[in-house]
C-alpha cells in the first residue's frame, strides 16, 4: 500500500508539471525513409535515409513584467514655489521570470514617464510701504491761524502689501518727525478784524485761549494762570471759585489722586498724592484707596 501511494504522488507531480509548462517550437532537420528508383534504367526501387526539415518543440519560458519601481524624478522643479513642474519616470524588467529556451519577450514598454506638479507652495510676499499719511501736529498747533510752528508727524504702514508667507519685512522708519514745522497757516482774515474779538475762546480747553497780535495776521494761543479759565463774557483769564465752607483741601475733579486749596473762595494750589494714595473728601487727607471708596475706588 504504501508503494502504490508513492507512485501515485510522482504521478500526479509530473502531470502538473508538464500541463504548466510552455511549449516552443524551433526549426529542425528529421531523418525519414524514402523509396527511390535505381539500378540500370531504374529498373527496381530502392530505399534510402534523407534529412528533413522540419519543425520541433521544446519546454521553455515566456517572459514575463515586474512591478513598476516608485516614481522617481527625472529633474528638478521648474520653480522653486507658487507651482512648478518635473518629469518622473519608472521602470520594469521582463524577468517574472525572464525568458529561456527560446520563450517570447515582454511586450511593451520597459519604462514610463510623466510631468507632475511640485513645489506648489506659495512663494514668499515681501511688505511694502503705503502712502505716507499727511503731516500732523504731534502737540496742539500754537497758533489758531496765520501759521504756528510744531513739531509734525506722518507715518506709513507696511501693508502694501503686508509680508507674507515668511517674506522679509519693510525696511525703514514707520514715521517721521519734523522739528518745528509749520501749521494751521489759513488766513486769518475774517477772525482777527475789527468787527471780531480780539480774543477768542478755546473750542474744548477752558484754560485756553486764541489773542490776534496788534497785525492782525496771526491768532496765538494763550494759557490762563493756574487755577484760572478763560471768560468769554470778561474776555480774559478769571479765577476758578470754590466754596470755602467745603473746607480749605478740596477733591479735585475727575482726578482722585489730586486735590486743591481753596482760599478765599478762589481756587489756589493744585496738590498731587503720593503714589498708591487717593484724596479723601471726608478725612481731607490721602489715603489707601483699599479703605475708601473715594472716587469709586
Amino acid at each position: 500500500m504504501r508503494g502504490t501511494w508513492c507512485i501515485a504522488v510522482v504521478s500526479v507531480t509530473l502531470w502538473s508539471a508538464f500541463a504548466t509548462a510552455d511549449r516552443c517550437e524551433y526549426p529542425c532537420t528529421r531523418t525519414e525513409l524514402s523509396s527511390e528508383s535505381c539500378g540500370w534504367w531504374g529498373w527496381k526501387r530502392c530505399s534510402k535515409y534523407k534529412s528533413v526539415a522540419s519543425t520541433c518543440y521544446k519546454d521553455c519560458t515566456h517572459g514575463q513584467w515586474s512591478t513598476f519601481s516608485a516614481w522617481d524624478a527625472t529633474d528638478t522643479c521648474s520653480e522653486p514655489c507658487g507651482g512648478g513642474e518635473k518629469t518622473e519616470q519608472r521602470t520594469r524588467q521582463c524577468n517574472n521570470p525572464a525568458p529561456s529556451n527560446g520563450g517570447r519577450q515582454c511586450e511593451g514598454e520597459t519604462s514610463e514617464t510623466r510631468t507632475v506638479t511640485c513645489n506648489t507652495h506659495p512663494c514668499p510676499i515681501a511688505g511694502g510701504w503705503s502712502a505716507w499719511s499727511e503731516w500732523t501736529t504731534i502737540e496742539e498747533c500754537p497758533a489758531l491761524c496765520g501759521g504756528g510752528k510744531t513739531d509734525l508727524i506722518r507715518s506709513r504702514t507696511c501693508t502694501n502689501p503686508a509680508p507674507q508667507y515668511g517674506g522679509e519685512d519693510c525696511v525703514g522708519a514707520a514715521s517721521e518727525i519734523t522739528v518745528m514745522g509749520d501749521c494751521n497757516t489759513d488766513s486769518c482774515a475774517g477772525i482777527c478784524t475789527p468787527d471780531n474779538p480780539k480774543v477768542l475762546r478755546h473750542e474744548v480747553k477752558e484754560h485756553y485761549y486764541y489773542e490776534c497780535n496788534e497785525a492782525g495776521d496771526v491768532a496765538y494761543l494763550e494759557e490762563c494762570p493756574d487755577h484760572a479759565t478763560f471768560s468769554s463774557i470778561a474776555e480774559t483769564c478769571t479765577p476758578q471759585p470754590c466754596n470755602i465752607m467745603e473746607g480749605l483741601y478740596q477733591p479735585f475733579p475727575g482726578d482722585c489722586r489730586k486735590f486743591f486749596m481753596c482760599l478765599a473762595g478762589t481756587r489756589t494750589i493744585d496738590l498731587v498724592c503720593p503714589p498708591g494714595l487717593v484724596f479723601n473728601a471726608d478725612t481731607r487727607l490721602c489715603d489707601d484707596p483699599a479703605t475708601t471708596q473715594i472716587c469709586g475706588m
